[in-house]
């Protein structure tokens, strides 16, 4: 009966006999890596190892049977109380584990001793379904390389179908071929241009649905299928950029993803330059990225297949570089092309982006030493371009230039566009021009004489003089014109006052004459004798200049109508008075009279309360036009008329030269504009008052004034002559303009002679300028001037040729740090130095600027003082010197003070002081203490140098397994101590130590002698915060690892306790 079947038949006896107070489990077990032990020790010792396990698991009480069912794989039935918790279970399990591995370890210190376990409760008997569900837990926790048990659960079994049926479609997808690549560009940050394209895969789902990589690759990693996607997606690339080819059409350079999977088959490289072959694609066409992390556990495969790679031609590239904890010997031993940082250097934490601020810049400078192309991956937003530019990194890729989109619509927006991208550029940065040297001086080529050059000063004199002139032209223009608004102003509104004192007096006289007539009525109705009052009103009109009082009866009023000689009008007229009404006839001509023009105001006559005949009062009309109101001392009046609303003239007296007619033609025929003829006609209709400009005779105003007398429809029309008003405001101009122009040439020539002043001073300091420059010339030494209020900093000429700048002359220039060629890890200490911010007696920084001839940094020394105004910074001078060779003859001298002279590495000295610096800054971390077992026969049997040649191999492990920043140093002549910072990761330290033995077993193979080493590893702030705990704990778990036999690692506990591995 085979192992499994045997075990099913006991458990299930077993379980017949079920009780109420027990629970039952089914553990499921392993070892991992299991084949290492068989590797290392033979196979007597792995079977020694498993009947060790068996017999443990026997001797454990709450384990009722169990068995080997196959190889490294265990089945035990345990039983317990029925409420016990399934996780005290676990703890139960884990430290009997705990025990026995450390326990067997010992006997085989070469090899990692772990177990994978998964628990599942058996429940109604189903044996077979437990077993089922504790071998899924066990893959599950051997998966996660969990060291603990993994309990099933029901959410499990159905993750692995959803896994199982994740991995059907994956492998429908990649055997019916529904996968294809889109294409994002890489960028060049300073110009916009793109210089490559990354394909990235996209799965097709049956209904054509796009599916992203994150819902596929990870299950085609697991089940290894990632290889055939990856060869996949590398053939389409090469049968699009072939099509394009062929057609003429442009194509980038494309980089492809190859999975660390490729790195196991040597013929890697083979196959994808047979493929670029077939389709006839150039190598300078194609590149291929593999992750950082690969590096860590494949990186002897990784250089292989890197170096085979450029072999034939074609570029590589390290992707997400930052995502792991690969160490220098990237640089050192891998020979690739592009660096692709990972996007967590763009990260907006403050703690990270201080740290990447120094880190990004020094990883640019060593790329650009050693030739390495570098890129910047995950570029979202405008703010992370600049940042990037900033630090120095000349390329970048990300969703600010473009998604990732098919290649039809890639290469479509490339031709639209040029194949440019727009990049920002700093914001209000104004690239101050050079200062044009030939606006102070002029150098003479052959003499190296300097003379000073006047045509400026004299082109700005002239330009200021232009200037003024026009300044003075638009100001008397202007001041003409407003005096000439406020004059015509004044006079409407004086006419308008006269005209209406002139209506009033005419209205006055008409009211004299109506009072008059009225008391007359009264008195010739209380007379029975007619010819006395006829008698009395010749006298009265005889009495009066130019005024007739007639009274006619009733009988001859009628005699006249009914005999015709009255007209028509008449009779009205006489019907109104027999109502009562006084009336005032139009304007009539009378020869009887003298041929005068006349109105007639009639009023009735009663007798004994009847109506008895009319008395009239004629008067001239020429009163109508009298000008008596209108004062000389401003102009005359040449002209006053009388019109209808119509605007037609009503003559008022006889003479030449009167107008007669329509108004507006008589307007017209003096040559006024029409439109002002339209007005006044429009004033006359709407019976309103007015007076307007209507133009100039012999440069005379002349103005027109109405006013509505309110009696027949009759309008006073005014026409002045402004002539006096005018001498006087052309007297108060000419006076004022005078005083002006008066005062103007005195500015001048005071100005005049402030420009003679200058150009004395200007000449006197362009003499001491040329002794300056002529020493400049001699001089290595940079002199500048800042000005913080204005933000403007000056150079001496001589700066252009020590370092690289925009101009001699900077505005903004603090506001645009970002933009100039300084180092970005050295910006924030240039920033406070010109903003005042250093401390007063430091006086001098040491920072990083750019050749003027090449991209890379030199060393300068700033010195500087700080001028004040009340107690501020106003302004920095100092000088700026180029002391790189300074710089690298102290690092020359600290780095020996500092480094072990055999190995490279850092000596104890340098070792202690740096982990304290870092354990000030972060208080987490892991500290390992490692020495070398058994060295002084290594010594004895190989010699000292070859001693030496272990020592020196032991260090490039080190620096193999740890990561670059790490803190590795020489402490003794077999010792070594290492600290990881920013960690205390108890797996990534386990991880570590097993890498550096693994290493060190591989120096047999070079020719170095057997080397193994004994670990101790302590863990902060767990162990304690300071150097001091750190170290002894450390030194602790070091010595019980050398008690447990060497070539082995322990963790440290508190004094007193015991470590465990």
């Amino acid at each position: 009966m085979y192992p499994y079947e045997s075990f099913l038949q006991e458990s299930n006896q077993i379980l017949q006999n079920l009780s109420d107070d027990f629970a039952y489990y089914l553990l499921y077990l392993d070892f991992t890596d299991f084949q290492m032990v068989n590797h290392f020790y033979g196979m007597e010792a792995g079977d020694s190892l498993l009947r060790a396990m068996e017999e443990a698991l026997k001797r454990d009480p709450q384990v009722r049977t169990c068995v080997n069912i196959f190889s490294d794989q265990f089945l035990c039935l345990i039983q317990t109380e029925k409420d016990v918790d399934v996780e005290k279970i676990i703890i139960s399990y884990q430290q009997r584990s705990r025990l026995f591995l450390e326990e067997q370890g010992t006997n085989y210190p070469l090899c990692t001793l772990k177990l994978s376990c998964g628990i599942c409760k058996v429940t109604g008997g189903n044996l077979k379904y437990a077993v089922d569900g504790a071998n899924l837990a066990r893959k599950e926790a051997k998966r996660r390389g969990s060291l603990r048990a993994f309990p099933y659960s029901d959410a499990m079994q159905k993750q692995m179908t959803d896994q199982y049926e994740l991995e059907r479609a994956v492998n429908d997808s990649l055997r019916e071929e529904r996968f294809l690549f889109y294409l994002q560009p890489k960028v060049d940050l300073e110009t916009g241009r793109t210089i490559g394209a990354e394909a990235l895969a996209r799965r097709v789902g049956r209904d054509g649905s796009i599916i992203y990589p994150d819902a596929f690759l990870s299950v085609m990693e697991a089940n290894g299928s990632i290889v055939e996607l990856d060869m996949l997606i590398y053939r389409k690339v090469c049968a699009f950029l072939a099509d394009r080819r062929e057609k003429g059409l442009p194509v980038v350079q494309t980089s492809v993803n190859l999975s660390r999977l490729h790195i196991h088959n040597p013929e890697t490289a083979d196959i994808i330059h047979s493929v670029a072959q077939a389709y006839e694609i150039p190598s300078d066409l194609l590149e291929f990225e593999l992750t950082e992390t690969i590096l860590l556990d494949e990186f002897s495969g990784a250089k292989q297949l890197i170096d085979r790679l450029r072999a034939y031609g074609y570029r590589v590239s390290i992707d997400d570089f930052g995502s792991g904890y690969s160490g220098i010997n990237i640089w050192q031993e891998l020979n690739f092309d592009v660096l692709k940082l990972d996007k967590k250097f763009l990260s907006t934490k403050k703690e990270l982006v201080y740290r990447n601020e120094a880190i990004v810049p020094n990883m640019i400078n060593i790329a650009q030493r050693l030739h390495v192309q570098v890129l910047c991956e995950g570029v979202e937003t405008e703010e992370q371009c600049l940042y990037l530019k900033r630090l120095g990194c000349p390329t970048g890729q990300g969703y600010y230039f473009s998604r990732p989109i098919p290649p039809e619509d890639f290469y479509a927006r490339y031709e639209s566009s040029g194949g440019f991208y727009k990049v920002p550029s700093e914001r209000n940065v104004q690239q101050a021009e050079p200062v044009k040297k030939k606006t102070v001086e002029k150098k003479n080529a052959k003499n190296g004489e300097y003379r000073f050059d006047r045509r400026w000063y004299l082109a700005a004199g002239l330009a200021a003089v232009i200037f003024l002139s026009i300044s003075v032209a638009l100001a008397v223009s202007y001041f003409y014109n407003s005096a000439r608004s406020e004059f015509t102003q004044i006079m409407t509104e004086n006419l308008n006052t006269y005209t209406s004192g002139q209506r009033e007096e005419i209205l006055a006289e008409m009211d004299r004459m109506k009072n008059m007539l009225d008391a007359l009525a009264v008195l010739i109705g209380q007379q029975e004798d007619t010819y006395a009052v006829e008698g009395y009103l010749t006298a009265l009109s005889e009495a009066r200049e130019d005024e007739w009082y007639i009274y006619t009866s009733e009988k001859k009023l009628e005699e006249s109508i009914r005999t015709g000689k009255a007209r028509e009008e008449d009779a009205r007229i006489v019907e109104r008075l027999k109502e009562g009404e006084t009336v005032i006839s139009d304007i009539t001509y009378s020869d009887r009279l003298g041929g005068l023009y006349c109105i007639t105001i009639g009023v009735p006559v009663y007798q004994n309360g009847k109506f008895a005949g009319t008395l009239r009062g004629i008067i001239n009309a020429d009163m109508l036009v009298a000008t008596s109101f209108y004062p000389a001392v401003q102009g005359k009046v040449f002209r006053c008329l009388i019109t209808d609303g119509q605007g037609n003239i009503i003559p008022v007296k006889k003479g030449d030269g009167e107008w007669e007619g329509s108004l507006a033609d008589r307007m017209a025929e003096e040559g006024i504009d029409g439109d002002i003829c339209r007005d006044m006609l429009k004033y006359l209709e709407n019976g309103e008052n007015a007076s307007i400009r209507v133009g100039e005779r012999e440069g005379v105003p002349i103005y027109f004034s109405v006013v509505d007398l309110g009696i027949n429809d009759w309008h006073y029309v005014v026409c002045f002559q402004a002539d006096m008003a005018n001498i006087h405001m052309e007297r108060i101009v000419y006076r004022t303009m005078c005083g002006t122009v008066a005062l103007l040439v005195a500015v001048a020539v005071f100005c005049v002679f402030l420009f003679s002043l200058f150009l004395k001073m200007a000449k006197h300091i362009g003499v001491e300028e040329r002794r300056y420059l002529l020493l400049e010339q001699f001089s290595d030494t940079v002199l500048f001037d800042y000005d913080i209020r204005r933000d403007i900093i000056r150079f001496t000429p001589n700066a252009d040729r020590l370092f690289r700048i925009h101009g001699l002359v900077q505005k903004d220039f603090l506001k645009n740090m970002g933009n100039r060629y300084i180092y970005g890890g050295d910006i924030e200490e240039v920033s406070q130095l010109f903003s005042g911010r250093l401390k007063k007696d430091k006086k001098e920084v040491r920072v990083r600027l750019m050749y003027p001839d090449r991209d890379n940094y030199f060393w300068t020394l700033i010195q500087y003082r700080y001028d004040y105004k009340k107690g501020t910074v106003s302004s920095v001078v100092g000088k700026i010197t180029d002391i790189e060779e300074q710089k690298r003859h102290e690092e020359y001298l600290l780095e020996m003070s500092e480094t072990d002279g055999l190995t490279g590495l850092r000596n104890k000295l340098a070792t202690e002081v740096e982990i304290r610096r870092r354990l000030q800054e972060e208080c987490i971390g892991l500290l390992f203490m490692i020495d070398l077992d058994n060295f002084k026969l290594v010594n004895d049997s190989y010699g000292h140098a070859g001693g030496d040649e272990a020592l020196c191999f032991v260090g490039s492990c080190l620096q193999k397994v740890f990561r670059a920043d790490d803190v590795i140093g020489r402490i003794g002549g077999d010792e070594w101590m290492v600290f990881l910072n920013s960690t205390n990761s108890r797996e990534l330290a386990g991880k570590k130590a097993e890498l550096l033995m693994q290493h060190l077993k591989l120096g047999m193979e070079q020719g170095i002698p057997p080397l193994s080493v004994s670990i101790g590893i302590s863990r902060c702030p767990e162990d304690g915060s300071q150097f001091v705990d750190l170290f002894n704990a450390a030194d602790r778990a070091m010595y019980e690892a050398k008690r447990k036999g060497k070539n082995c690692y322990c963790f440290s506990r508190p004094y007193g306790t015991r470590t465990d591995r």
